[in-house]
């Protein structure tokens, strides 16, 4: 059997080899920063002596479910074991050289899903720090990358496993609730998204500007305007273009880019 014929057979091996790869390495960049942050300022934040520590949490926790095992049931964490400051730097230090190794290539399920293990025992004492909703969406889309790791070899042999493509629907699903979700929550929320007003201020109200929200911010009221019909079409009718056939999902993928970009180039988010 010649590669067309296995192409044939097994399409989704086929075409989704590199987008796999690309997928896997560079979430294992967006969990080497969240593991490096944790390494920096876990101690300040949940330690023993910080703002919140993560063992008063768990006691807490404990005693409002009626014991440790209920707890671990509800909010599971390796931390519940020890929730000492070495044993959290380490923990933490380990999801930093897993995904330098993720990075580098390794694509082993065990590896992927020890990453994740480890990640939702942060989320879990976190509290307030690690409470927002990219914590929750790095914890989706790395348990979905799990099923994208090979069983047998730590690094890829250049073909993707055998039920990638059902993985890669499940992203689409995944970034389709995101968007279209934000998009509602925005109709539905401040009247300012419906008049097409909400950038007049939002450059200089938002949580972290940088130097270029100044010059974001003094543009004409006209391409505010045209921003926020912007943000309507990518987060209201884009997620839509995924779901569908391969151009449309390529154009999608366009302007969902140029959308990332210049939330960037505005503002960090």
């Amino acid at each position: 059997m010649d590669d067309g014929d296995a192409g044939l057979l097994h399409p989704e091996r086929a075409g989704h080899a590199w987008p796999r790869l690309l997928l896997l390495r560079g979430l294992g960049g967006i969990y080497l920063v969240a593991f490096w942050v944790l390494v920096r300022q876990l101690r300040p934040l949940i330690g023993v002596h910080g703002l919140t520590p993560a063992g008063s949490y768990l006691d807490r926790v404990a005693r409002a479910l009626g014991g440790r095992w209920e707890g671990f049931l509800r909010l599971p964490s390796l931390f519940w074991g020890s929730s000492a400051d070495g044993v959290m730097l380490a923990a933490a230090w380990l999801g930093v050289v897993l995904a330098l190794a993720v990075m580098a290539g390794v694509d082993h399920a065990l590896v992927l899903a020890v990453l994740w293990g480890l990640y939702l025992s942060f989320v879990h004492v976190g509290q307030l720090w690690l409470g927002y909703g990219w914590e929750y969406l790095l914890l989706e889309s790395g348990f979905l990358a799990i099923f994208l790791g090979r069983l047998r070899t730590l690094r890829s042999a250049g073909e993707a496993p055998a039920g990638t493509a059902v993985v890669v629907w499940l992203y689409r699903w995944l970034v389709f609730r995101l968007m279209f979700g934000a998009g509602l929550i925005k109709l539905r929320g401040d009247p300012c998204w419906r008049e097409l007003t909400c950038l007049d201020w939002h450059y200089e109200t938002q949580p972290n500007p940088h130097p270029l929200s100044w010059a974001w911010h003094h543009l004409p009221h006209g391409v505010h305007a045209a921003g926020v019909v912007f943000n309507h079409l990518v987060e209201l009718v884009v997620p839509f273009m995924l779901l569908g056939p391969r151009p449309a999902r390529a154009a999608g993928f366009v302007l969902l880019v140029a959308f990332q970009l210049l939330l960037i180039s505005s503002g960090n988010l």
